[in-house]
């Protein structure tokens, strides 16, 4: 008899367990209201792309694996939307996050929350026409710029945790503000950046 109720335990951990790893998958909503891109994340690890759709002020998300679990768009593999004129707005609340913006053209303001936990952002061959924050939230994350333009102010908070912040090949028009937050902080200033603007950089304890 002892036997058989040790038995039965360990497939009810099993069970657990199972429910556990399917939770790592994670539906992302996107719509446009007003003209801007509204992109929200749940509390699961999301993995998103944002690239360049075939008309003017079309966009294509995609959704991919992060943490070992899959992300839908919209309950879909990924969405194309129009009449993006105006802002992105990008939410993704909790869970260790991965937002991919690859050669994308931001009509307005870029605004980027990757909320709580251990979270990447990265902007490659992209451009921002106006005002662009930044903001990872808690957690050890990574931010990379890359070939990438803006227009106007620059505004980056790395929020709590070890966090790297990466720039190569990038054009600053406007004033830059960065600041790393508590935990050891990482800058790397990879070249051919070029800054018009004023530059404050706070709470960064690695410069390279």
């Amino acid at each position: 008899m002892a036997r058989a109720t040790r038995e039965r335990s360990q497939v009810r951990l099993g069970v657990e367990h199972l429910e556990d790893r399917l939770a790592l998958s994670g539906n992302v909503t996107v719509n446009v209201s007003g003209g801007s891109l509204l992109i929200r994340g749940d509390n699961s690890s999301n993995g998103v792309m944002i690239t360049q759709g075939p008309g003017s002020y079309t966009y294509i998300i995609t959704g991919f694996t992060q943490n070992g679990g899959p992300t839908t768009i919209n309950g879909q593999a990924s969405v194309t939307v129009g009449g993006v004129s105006e802002n992105f707005d990008i939410q993704l609340r909790r869970g260790n996050d991965f937002l991919f913006l690859n050669g994308v053209v931001v009509p307005d303001e870029l605004i980027v929350d990757a909320g709580d936990g251990n979270d990447r952002v990265l902007l490659r061959n992209s451009f921002a026409s106006s005002e662009s924050v930044i903001e990872t939230g808690n957690g050890n994350d990574f931010l990379q710029i890359a070939n990438t333009r803006f227009n106007n102010e620059f505004f980056a908070d790395l929020g709590n945790g070890n966090d790297i912040f990466a720039d190569i090949n990038s054009v600053f028009a406007d004033d830059v503000a960065v600041n790393g937050g508590s935990g050891f902080d990482r800058l790397l200033n990879l070249g051919g950046n070029t800054t018009l603007g004023s530059i404050s950089v706070k709470r960064f304890e690695s410069f390279v």
